[in-house]
């Protein structure tokens, strides 16, 4: 797969995939679209993929993905839609302020725990979050406040129909 440096789209959901994400995915320079959801992925995410910058649009949901999120995943400045929920993923929310072009983030029915990052004011495109169905504790930070694109968009992560 790492041969394949000009595809841009890559959509392999809804299948019976099993394994580990390849770490091939990751010599794919020009890639910006990755659909891996809806299969049975197993292992942790590749932190490598935190070095393709072309990606806006990463969807890893309904997996059996473990371990920890790694923070390379949160540099990707240009991604604009994250959704890895419905997976094992633990561990405490990485500083996830870095993800400046964000607009919907879903890592909700997973293990997560800890407090919810005071970095997510950071996000000033988030339209639409989901981190129900965790272990979060502690309080909803004030920089949640700022969030003034939150809930603009479709309604369907926040419980609507």
């Amino acid at each position: 797969m790492g041969k394949l440096k000009q595809l841009g789209k890559l959509n392999l959901y809804n299948n019976r995939l099993g394994g580990y994400i390849p770490r091939d995915l990751c010599l794919m320079s020009k890639l910006m679209n990755l659909g891996l959801h809806a299969n049975m992925l197993v292992g942790p995410i590749p932190e490598c993929l935190g070095e393709v910058k072309s990606l806006r649009m990463v969807t890893m949901n309904s997996n059996k993905l473990s371990s920890t999120l790694p923070s390379e995943i949160f540099g990707l400045a240009d991604l604009i839609y994250l959704d890895l929920s419905s997976n094992n993923l633990s561990g405490q929310l990485p500083y996830i302020g870095r993800l400046k072009a964000i607009n919907e983030l879903d890592l909700s029915s997973n293990e997560f725990s800890g407090s919810i990052p005071e970095s997510i004011g950071n996000l000033s495109n988030l339209q639409a979050l989901d981190l129900s169905m965790n272990n979060l504790t502690g309080f909803i930070p004030a920089t949640m406040g700022k969030l003034k694109q939150l809930g603009r968009s479709d309604t369907r992560m926040f419980g609507g129909s």
